[in-house]
C-alpha cells in the first residue's frame, strides 16, 4: 500500500562577490511577505521570494553576508508493505539522489533559482558556492512508520550506511540495529513538548512525526535560522584557517571585523526572546545548535582570532622594533659623519695626510659595525 511522506530540504549558499542585491522582474522569483512568526523564529532577512516551478514550490531567503538558503519542499510515496530493511534503503538511497541533484545543478527549481539570483545580481558576475544540503522529514503519525526507519534516518550509521555523497551502492543487507528501538527510544529523543507531535533532532536530519504537515513549519524556520549562522561562522573558520595555513598574517582591522560578524551571529542564533513566541521553540533550538556542532565552531573561531591577534601583536612589535633601529642607526650615523672630519685630523700625527682620511673611513665603518650589532641583539629581545 502506497503512504506518502514529506521532505523539506535546505540548500544554503554563499554569494561571491557581495553586492547590492536589486529586486527585478523574474519568470519565477516573487518577493514574500513572511508573518510575524516566520520573522521572528527565522531571523533577519534581506529578501525573501517564492518559487513555483514544475508543481513544486520553493523559498529562497539571502541574509546579511550574502548567505541565502534555497529550502525545496516535496512529497514521496512509499510501499508500506515492503520489509521495513527496504523502506530504509529506499528513503536514504533517495535522500542521497535529491541531494546531489540539488548540488549538481541538475535540479529544475534549483537551476532555475540560480538563473533567477544572476539576473538579481546584473550585470556583475554572480558565482554560487554550495556544499551540503539539510534534510527535514514530516511522517504523518501512522503505525507503517516504524522506530527502525526512523532510527535510520535519524543516525544512517546505526544501520551501517554511510551517509555520504559517496553513497551509490545498494547494501544487500541493512544491518539490524542493536536493541530493537521502541516508542521509549522516540520518546527519550523526543524534543517537541506538544502532545501528538514527536521531534527528532540529529546531526543528519531532523524528524518531525505528526498527524498534520503544518507541524513541521517551525522546525523549518528555526533551521534556517542555524544553518544560517552555521554558514557564516563557517566560512569565516575556513577563511581564518587559510590565513594561519599559509602562515600569513591580518591586521587588527580584520581581525575585529571578523570578530565582530562572528558574535553578532552567535547574538542572533541563540536565543528568542520575542514573548509572543511560546517557549518550547528555545528547548528545540538548543537541540538543534548542540547536534550541529555550532559550539565547536564557536571555539574554534575564538582559538583562531586569538592566534592571529598574538602574531598581529608580535608583528607590530617587530615593525616597532625595526623602525627603533633604523631611527637610532641613522642617528648614530650622522653623529659618526660629523665625527669623521675632526678623525680625519687625528689621524695624520699617525699615520700622515696620504693615509689619514682612509684610516678615518676604516675606524668609523668599524665602528658602525660594532654598534649595528648591539643594536641589533637589543631590539631581537
Amino acid at each position: 500500500m502506497p503512504e506518502t511522506y514529506r521532505t523539506v530540504s535546505l540548500i544554503p549558499f554563499q554569494l561571491s562577490p557581495t553586492g547590492n542585491i536589486k529586486v527585478v522582474d523574474g519568470n519565477y522569483l516573487t518577493v514574500r511577505e513572511r508573518d510575524h512568526r516566520e520573522s521572528i523564529l527565522v531571523g533577519k532577512t534581506k529578501f525573501s521570494f517564492q518559487v513555483k516551478i514544475s508543481g513544486t514550490v520553493a523559498d529562497l531567503d539571502i541574509f546579511d553576508g550574502d548567505i541565502g538558503i534555497i529550502t525545496v519542499t516535496m512529497d514521496h510515496a512509499i510501499n508500506s508493505n515492503i520489509p521495513t530493511e527496504e523502506q530504509i534503503y529506499n528513503i536514504l538511497a533517495e535522500r542521497k539522489a535529491m541531494h546531489r541533484k540539488f548540488l549538481d545543478g541538475s535540479d529544475s527549481v534549483v537551476s532555475a533559482i540560480e538563473s533567477e539570483l544572476k539576473k538579481i545580481f546584473a550585470p556583475s558576475r554572480c558565482d554560487i558556492a554550495m556544499s551540503y544540503v539539510f534534510t527535514i522529514y514530516a511522517f504523518p503519525d501512522e503505525e507503517w512508520v516504524k522506530p527502525e526507519l526512523l532510527m535510520a534516518i535519524f543516525q544512517p550509521s546505526m544501520v551501517g550506511i554511510d551517509d555520504s555523497l559517496n553513497f551509490d551502492e545498494k547494501i544487500e543487507e541493512i544491518e539490524k540495529i542493536t536493541g530493537g528501538p521502541s516508542k521509549e527510544w522516540l520518546k527519550d529523543n523526543n524534543s517537541d513538548i506538544r502532545n501528538g507531535v514527536t521531534g527528532l533532532i540529529s546531526w543528519s536530519s531532523v524528524i518531525v512525526i505528526a498527524g498534520k504537515y503544518d507541524y513541521v513549519k517551525d522546525y523549518v524556520y528555526l533551521e534556517k535560522r542555524l544553518q544560517h549562522a552555521w554558514l557564516s561562522l563557517y566560512t569565516n573558520t575556513a577563511y581564518l584557517s587559510s590565513i594561519i595555513e599559509r602562515k600569513l598574517v591580518i591586521g587588527s582591522q580584520e581581525i575585529n571585523r571578523i570578530r565582530e560578524d562572528a558574535s553578532f551571529e552567535i547574538l542572533e542564533v541563540d536565543e528568542i526572546l520575542d514573548p509572543s513566541i511560546p517557549g518550547r521553540h528555545s528547548i528545540i533550538l538548543e537541540k538543534m545548535i548542540e547536534t550541529s556542532n555550532f559550539d565547536k565552531l564557536k571555539q574554534k573561531i575564538n582559538a583562531q582570532l586569538k592566534f592571529l591577534d598574538i602574531k598581529a601583536m608580535k608583528q607590530r612589535e617587530n615593525n616597532q622594533n625595526l623602525s627603533n633601529r633604523l631611527v637610532t642607526s641613522f642617528l648614530f650615523l650622522i653623529a659618526l659623519i660629523t665625527a669623521y672630519r675632526s678623525l680625519s685630523s687625528l689621524m695624520i700625527s699617525v699615520v700622515g695626510p696620504l693615509y689619514s682620511n682612509l684610516l678615518a673611513f676604516i675606524v668609523l665603518v668599524a665602528i658602525f659595525t660594532v654598534f649595528e650589532v648591539i643594536i641589533f641583539r637589543r631590539f631581537e629581545r
